[in-house]
């Protein structure tokens, strides 16, 4: 059964469910069927996932968390799927935290499933606050790794300034350090870089430790870079 959700071959899954294969047999790293399913992004996966969940699979499992690698691999449906089925978003588990994962790749695969599965998460009471693995808020992580959307879903949603303004424990940086940094690095077009949520504005804060990319490629003044999502 497992070795059929890796490969993704549905013709064996549905074969082995339909002759009574337990759906949540482990193989030897501790994964389900239904975590190595996802995990393997199969194009008829969304499918197979229904299947599997109509068949009792469990949707929270202490190692290895199908809703974890719904996360990782960006898909919002499945995603949404586990959520509705009672898959577990907080969690001790640091190695567990689902803005962690959900950023877990060093670029977004999917902006617009990134978004929606930001709210998803929001809606279902994911914190704003948690501190992940690596020292980092959700709205930091985002703006470290260039999930402006999921970046400004985060500030449309919060009015804590401590939020918006947590500092990365190595350098001291905050979310705008970041956002400039990179927006410098690429040559994006603007000389102003600006979160609005509601009554609160991202202060801009002097950098720490000033790098060179701070120096923007390109500036014109009739451009202005808005990653907020509240304009």
């Amino acid at each position: 059964m497992n070795r059929a959700c890796k490969l993704g071959y549905a013709s064996y899954i549905k074969f082995f469910l339909s002759n009574g294969s337990n759906p949540n047999i482990t193989d030897s790293t501790g994964k389900l069927p239904l975590t190595n399913l996802i995990d393997s992004c199969f194009l008829e996966s969304e499918t197979l996932v229904d299947l599997l969940l109509d068949s009792g699979s469990l949707v929270n499992s202490p190692f290895h968390p199908p809703v974890i690698y719904a996360l990782r691999t960006q898909r919002f449906s499945i995603t949404e799927k586990l959520i509705l089925r009672g898959a577990k978003i907080s969690t001790d588990d640091k190695h567990q935290n689902a803005w962690y994962n959900l950023m877990y790749k060093d670029i977004p695969y999917s902006v617009t499933d990134c978004v929606k599965i930001a709210n998803l998460l929001i809606s279902n009471g994911a914190s704003l606050e948690e501190v992940d693995i690596d020292g980092d808020t959700p709205l930091l992580k985002a703006c470290k790794k260039c999930y402006y959307g999921i970046a400004s879903v985060i500030v449309e949603n919060t009015t804590s300034q401590s939020i918006l303004d947590y500092r990365d424990k190595f350098n001291g940086w905050g979310p705008i350090h970041y956002i400039v940094r990179w927006a410098s690095a690429t040559g994006a077009q603007g000389k102003g870089f600006s979160f609005v949520t509601r009554n609160n504005s991202l202060p801009v804060l002097n950098c720490p430790t000033e790098p060179l990319v701070f120096t923007p490629f390109v500036e014109q003044s009739d451009h202005f870079y808005n990653i907020s999502a509240s304009t």
